[in-house]
């Protein structure tokens, strides 16, 4: 084979490697269009997100501290509770003996009406003052 037919040859070859070298930048080069069009969608994406990130940060440091507070608040009720819880104990126990008192009381004046159906005498009439008088003292304070 004469050297310039070799040379032709070669040449055509190497043409048509450099044509498909040449499409295979167009395609690398669409796709790295398309990349990087997605890139500044992502990035944009990334910004979003970065604010909304900045945003909640902000959020969770307030719920944090309303929540410590609500912590705070909830020891102060249980322990208002307590207080509550023993002063209505008290409370219960002053009724209960009011109540036996009350069922003494009402004992007493049955007691002193049976005796004033009856005929009383003097004597009959002094016990049944005292009786009075000490039922009196005992309900002063009520």
């Amino acid at each position: 084979m004469p050297a310039t037919d070799y040379n032709t040859v070669l040449l055509e070859d190497l043409t048509g490697q450099f044509r498909a070298f040449g499409e295979g930048m167009d395609a690398m080069s669409q796709d790295m269009g398309e990349m990087k069009a997605d890139i500044s969608i992502l990035k944009a994406d990334v910004a979003v997100l970065k604010t909304d990130v900045a945003v909640l940060k902000t959020d969770v440091a307030v719920l944090k501290t309303d929540v410590a507070v609500l912590k705070t608040d909830v020891v102060e009720i249980k322990l208002n509770l307590k207080k509550m819880d023993f002063r209505l104990s008290i409370v219960e126990k002053k009724v209960d003996s009011i109540a036996a008192d009350m069922v003494e009381v009402k004992n007493e004046i049955k007691d002193i009406k049976k005796i004033l159906k009856g005929k009383v005498d003097f004597e009959d009439f002094k016990l049944l003052e005292e009786r009075v008088v000490r039922l009196e003292k005992r309900f002063a304070h009520i």
